[in-house]
């Protein structure tokens, strides 16, 4: 069929088929985002984190975690760039940012900048020798931009969360974390890489994403990663705004 002369059925499926699948999914996952919503209010959460949600139900469509994370850090990506919003409810009771006190936004908005700049000029010096390439390397470029400016607005969009019966700590698309509060053996206040432990960092530039808070575990837990990868680790090392009042809440949840 595909080798006749007339293209009648690969235009059938390009006009009909494949936009009808593009929607009984785009359908499906609308649906079950709307019930995972709708349960998580009944069941007291205000909002549902969206990153979270799309990786466990992209992962139950295609029927593989890994095919599931990848595919949820890129839709998450067009997400955060241009649909997700500011988280405004931090009280530094519940909810608490991470970077109104390090400059993480001024430097990762530094970057794209210069990521900007340099694909304009690359664009031109490649287009003198293969205009596809030249086209080809500055998609890549502006796609990898487009990954860190949604970084950007998901820093604000996700924020480190306490709640009833686990810490939930999110730094952008970078990384997050879900420590139940029984399985916490320590919590410091320090910019130290502890020795001798399995340590991750939540942050996406290690050498500029300075630490003020490690929280030391009884049981390994699987920390989330850029793209979805997962790595093991019984200390997390995360950034806090409000030190004073995050310490106080902890330590209120963390009291038998």
């Amino acid at each position: 069929i595909l080798n006749s002369r007339s293209n009648v059925f690969l235009q059938f499926i390009k006009t009909w088929i494949s936009p009808a699948i593009e929607l009984v999914l785009i359908s499906f996952i609308g649906r079950r985002f709307y019930v995972a919503n709708k349960n998580a209010k009944l069941s007291g959460i205000n909002n549902v984190d969206f990153l979270t949600h799309c990786r466990i139900i992209l992962g139950e469509v295609i029927g593989s975690e890994k095919a599931g994370n990848i595919f949820a850090s890129e839709i998450g990506v067009l997400y955060y760039a241009f649909v997700g919003r500011k988280d405004k409810t931090a009280d530094n009771q519940k909810k608490f940012t991470s970077y109104l006190e390090n400059g993480i936004l001024l430097i990762l908005a530094t970057f794209l900048c210069l990521f900007l700049i340099e694909t304009t000029g690359m664009h031109f010096v490649f287009n003198l020798w293969n205009g596809t390439a030249a086209w080809i390397l500055t998609g890549l470029s502006l796609y990898t931009c487009l990954q860190l400016f949604a970084h950007i607005r998901a820093i604000k969009a996700r924020l480190t969360t306490l709640n009833k019966d686990s810490l939930e700590i999110y730094n952008g698309l970078a990384g997050d974390a879900f420590i139940r509060y029984d399985n916490i053996e320590k919590f410091e206040l320090s910019g130290a890489i502890p020795l001798d432990r399995e340590v991750v960092r939540m942050a996406l530039l290690k050498g500029l994403e300075k630490h003020n808070c490690i929280i030391y575990l009884k049981q390994p837990i699987q920390v989330t990663k850029i793209f979805g990868i997962k790595k093991t680790a019984d200390t997390v090392l995360f950034h806090v705004d409000n030190l004073k009042d995050f310490t106080a809440a902890l330590n209120l949840k963390l009291t038998p």
